[in-house]
């Protein structure tokens, strides 16, 4: 069985998935129930080396029965299967975040990084630089919007240490997927101010503008994660790990930057593209020639069972 055929299949079963979560008739707990089949990998592997000499992708095709007993899981509240697919969304699988409210952390003195927690099972989040948080009498670290649909977040910021470091942390009080509802966060950060960012979620939809703002370090772990990261040119060093089992990644980075991207996948599941930007591969990674003398350092490692990678030039 051709590899391209499998992998075809497997990328268009996972896009269907998709669409029935943003179109509601699945939940995105869907990925959380996906974790329970990890077994099956095991079991692809051991077809995939036993019958290798007819070069059966049994990891994809592992994953197809995943990703298809996991649709098929009866989801508290939604019609079985195949019903589901005979009638339209009823409103309550995908309602609107009819919630919100506005959260502020304070630029205390002698603060220097942010520390930024993120946890929730479905989670939205954009982040950008605003030069508006330091130019009224009171500075501010971090402010942002935050709307949901089910149940409020919860806010604790602390300065902690010497002083120097404001850790926020955000998250849904619920974290079984089956009741969480959505959760999407608007954050704007201080573009002179350092971030750490740590995210954790079942299903995230990531969007980061890192050339207003500086992520010193940015930490994703997900079921299914659509990540977008625009760099810029700092004069520091980034690192960005990325861990999820299907993954969707876009890169938009500056020519001057030095990058090393570096992807662990199973064979042929997980795809990489670069436009024009002289990077040099080396085993799973990507490197620009002048990485180590760069000013600019950004450094990406991507782990995942399945997913596409795509390096662009900056927008």
């Amino acid at each position: 069985m051709s590899n391209r055929v499998v992998n075809g299949i497997l990328v268009i079963v996972i896009g269907i998935v998709l669409l029935m979560n943003t179109t509601g008739y699945l939940p995105w707990s869907v990925w959380d129930v996906l974790l329970q089949y990890w077994p099956l990998l095991i079991i692809g592997l051991g077809v995939q080396l036993a019958f290798s000499k007819w070069r059966i992708p049994g990891i994809a095709l592992a994953l197809i029965l995943a990703l298809i007993l996991s649709v098929m899981h009866p989801f508290p509240g939604q019609p079985g299967w195949p019903t589901m697919m005979l009638f339209r969304r009823q409103g309550g699988s995908n309602p609107a975040l009819q919630y919100s409210k506005q959260i502020e952390v304070p630029l205390d003195p002698g603060v220097s990084k942010l520390e930024l927690r993120l946890v929730a099972p479905s989670l939205e989040v954009e982040t950008r630089g605003d030069t508006g948080l330091g130019a009224s009498e009171t500075e501010y670290a971090m402010v942002g919007e935050l709307a949901w649909n089910r149940h409020e977040p919860l806010v604790e910021t602390v300065v902690r240490g010497d002083g120097s470091t404001v850790h926020a942390n955000i998250a849904s009080p619920v974290r079984d997927g089956k009741d969480a509802g959505k959760q999407k966060w608007d954050l704007r950060f201080h573009p002179s101010l350092p971030a750490g960012i740590k995210v954790t979620a079942g299903a995230a939809a990531l969007r980061f503008d890192l050339v207003s703002s500086y992520a010193e370090s940015l930490d994703v772990s997900a079921g299914v994660a659509d990540v977008e990261i625009d760099f810029g040119l700092s004069g520091q060093h980034s690192v960005v790990d990325i861990a999820a089992g299907v993954v969707d990644v876009e890169l938009y980075v500056p020519e001057a930057a030095g990058l090393k991207v570096s992807v662990s996948a199973p064979p042929f599941i997980a795809r990489v593209k670069t436009e024009d930007l002289g990077l040099i591969k080396k085993g799973n990674s990507w490197v620009s020639p002048d990485f180590e003398s760069a000013s600019t350092k950004i450094e990406v490692n991507v782990s995942c069972g399945a997913g596409n990678v795509h390096i662009k030039k900056s927008r």
